[in-house]
């Protein structure tokens, strides 16, 4: 407890408090001078409660925490940017994603080497292990493809990756309360499922999920398992599931003043009218999004925007085109 014990008496003397002004009933001065030098371990109630009488929260003392051991992780998927978490998964599937992202398209076979790499240091003694290896197995196989150029044979890729996922889908049904964990291991699946599976497991993600839905990481992760899932239906022809996560979407969105997220589903709202409805006007909806990121000075956003628009028109006029996943 040395290091807590160190980063407490930081915080306490920042603040001007004595041990004599913070001692009560339930933590005497011998006791907290005892924890500041790390001599003796705290209990979570109690290191709670202390916490809350040099006024800062838990996660902020977890978070400084991390930073004096120097690894807070740069976090650059779009579904946990923003957001500091003290689980052990987010670092590797940062780096995971780090390089499935990074180099889409233009793999080389350093990137299978990084993989490889990344899939030995693993812990798969735990169950965020065990998933995340599965995931870097499809990645590394979808990498390998892209490397040789095999163009004709995704019918054959995407049911190697159904059968790998399995253990995913067998795992998720098995948990009553989802947390951030299952929402994030449910998003990084569902390219890979069929879009039935990823429906009912919708369901069961919403319903299971909603105790925590008004953290706001869950509140993110919910509208992007919705937006992920839109993804699936819509360009699989499944346009009744797909305007359920757009209605779905709206409901989490509205009057919350996130004016990034309701542009997100705009653009969303003109893709399911590209196909279900009106071409021209989906397109021009899509281009409305595009242009509000514009004034809000998101280049790197617009950028994504604008090869997703070109990807959606291409699936419109040629159905076997590369689909988003």
């Amino acid at each position: 407890m040395a290091l807590e014990g160190t980063l407490f008496r930081k915080l306490r003397q920042d603040r001007g408090i004595t041990l004599q002004q913070l001692a009560d009933k339930m933590n005497s001065v011998a006791f907290i001078g005892k924890f500041e030098r790390g001599e003796t371990r705290i209990s979570f109630d109690r290191l709670e409660h202390l916490l809350s009488r040099i006024n800062v929260p838990f996660e902020e003392f977890l978070f400084l925490r991390a930073t004096m051991r120097g690894v807070v992780p740069a976090v650059k998927m779009d579904m946990l940017r923003g957001f500091y978490i003290t689980a052990d998964y987010p670092l590797p599937l940062n780096q995971v994603w780090q390089v499935i992202a990074g180099h889409e398209g233009q793999e080389t076979a350093a990137d299978l080497a990084a993989l490889d790499k990344l899939a030995a240091s693993l812990d798969q003694t735990t169950r965020w292990g065990q998933l995340l290896a599965i995931f870097v197995a499809i990645s590394r196989a979808n990498v390998e493809s892209n490397i040789q150029g095999r163009t004709d044979d995704t019918a054959t890729l995407m049911t190697q990756f159904r059968q790998m996922t399995r253990p995913v889908v067998s795992y998720l049904y098995g948990i009553e309360n989802w947390g951030s964990f299952e929402l994030v291991i449910f998003q990084l699946f569902q390219g890979f499922l069929e879009p039935a599976t990823t429906h009912q497991l919708l369901g069961t993600a919403l319903a299971a999920s909603a105790k925590e839905a008004p953290l706001p990481l869950v509140y993110k992760l919910r509208l992007n398992i919705l937006a992920s899932a839109f993804r699936t239906f819509i360009q699989f022809g499944h346009r009744p599931w797909a305007k359920e996560c757009l209605d779905q979407q709206a409901d989490l969105v509205r009057n919350t003043g996130e004016l990034m997220e309701a542009t997100t589903l705009r653009f969303q709202r003109g893709w399911y009218v590209m196909y279900a409805e009106d071409y021209d006007q989906g397109k021009e909806m899509c281009d409305q999004a595009i242009s509000i990121f514009r004034i809000l000075d998101q280049p790197v956003v617009v950028e994504r925007f604008l090869m997703w628009r070109d990807i959606i028109i291409e699936g419109y006029h040629n159905p076997q085109a590369p689909k988003l996943i």
